[in-house]
């Protein structure tokens, strides 16, 4: 999993950091960690995102998971 922060002051651009994921097949998040609300929301996505890979959340397996991120960036 890939967590960008500060993209206004990140001197690499988004789109390279974007086909690194897709290189190794792993979400990138794009957030700003200034605000506790945000850090909170993000923790949370990654902690799912654990628990999913994991194979701790009932019915939802890591290749589903992996299959509904490549179903999305198709859109």
């Amino acid at each position: 999993c890939f967590l960008v922060g500060r993209v206004n002051a990140c001197s690499i651009e988004t789109n390279a950091i974007c086909k690194l994921g897709k290189a190794y097949c792993s979400p990138v998040i794009f957030c700003e960690l200034e605000l506790e609300g945000i850090r909170v929301a993000t923790a949370q996505r990654l902690l799912r995102m654990l628990q999913i890979c994991a194979g701790h959340i009932p019915g939802v397996s890591a290749l589903s998971f992996v299959s509904l991120m490549r179903n999305s960036d198709d859109d």
